[in-house]
């Protein structure tokens, strides 16, 4: 299932995510590092729509999150996300800054 946990993370959003949620809760014990990455990643969009997820998703999802926290690793995905479409970033800092 290695192979595709990318695949599985975005099977989260849909209806039938739970199945997927099980598969991934199972190799988040296994092997955290190998979902870590992925999992960081998608994590922000996943847990915005935590609420309209089944339980059982949000459940795993709230597993997974406390299974794979990790700081070094969120300081990594924090600054590839600064190195792809600059452009996109800025004009983000300045949507967030002109609503606060």
């Amino acid at each position: 299932f290695l192979r595709w946990a990318t695949q599985l993370i975005a099977l989260l959003n849909e209806p039938h995510g739970s199945v997927a949620a099980n598969v991934l809760t199972r190799l988040a014990n296994i092997y955290p590092q190998a979902l870590l990455f992925p999992f960081r990643l998608s994590y922000p969009q996943l847990s915005d729509k935590a609420q309209t997820l089944p339980s059982a998703t949000s459940r795993a999802l709230a597993l997974m999150a406390d299974e794979l926290r990790s700081p070094v690793a969120d300081s990594l995905v924090a600054a590839f996300e600064d190195l792809t479409n600059p452009e996109l970033r800025i004009k983000d800092v300045c949507t967030e800054a002109r609503a606060c």
